[in-house]
């Protein structure tokens, strides 16, 4: 923490004030992506002529996603597997049977199956479906 305190001093960037009781300070990193070495090497000799920076080697997670790089052959991957264990867990499927394709393709929804009455639409409300769903987009 003392080195970005000097860094924010030596830049200028900030003005500090009082830390506020109860919360919890956060910092940022940056990932830098290229084809080329010579590009990210260049980038780095800019941002440090500008900032106080600290190489942390290469990302292994980032925002929640495991990386795994193969340079040989060129590839990134990216993997969001402890977020949907979260995810799981939260919407109380743990258990559930996985399947590559939650329902069949031939499965048709048509809007006369929604619930019509209040005690269906009530009960709908609690279902936390869509929550679960969207929280794995």
């Amino acid at each position: 923490m003392e080195e970005e305190m000097q860094s924010l001093h030596k830049n200028k960037t900030w003005e500090v004030v009082p830390f506020p009781v109860g919360k919890t300070a956060i910092g940022h990193a940056m990932i830098i992506a290229s084809k080329s070495k010579v590009g990210i090497d260049r980038l780095k000799i800019q941002l440090n002529e500008e900032f106080e920076t600290k190489v942390l080697g290469a990302a292994k997670k980032k925002l929640g996603m495991e990386i795994r790089r193969e340079r040989s052959r060129r590839k990134l991957f990216f993997s969001q597997k402890g977020h949907i264990q979260r995810v799981i867990e939260k919407f109380g499927m743990k258990g559930a049977k996985s399947v590559m394709t939650p329902l069949a393709p031939h499965f048709k929804f048509f809007g006369k199956q929604s619930p019509t009455t209040a005690q269906d639409k009530a009960y709908m409300d609690n279902v936390p479906y869509a929550s679960g769903v969207g929280s794995m987009v």
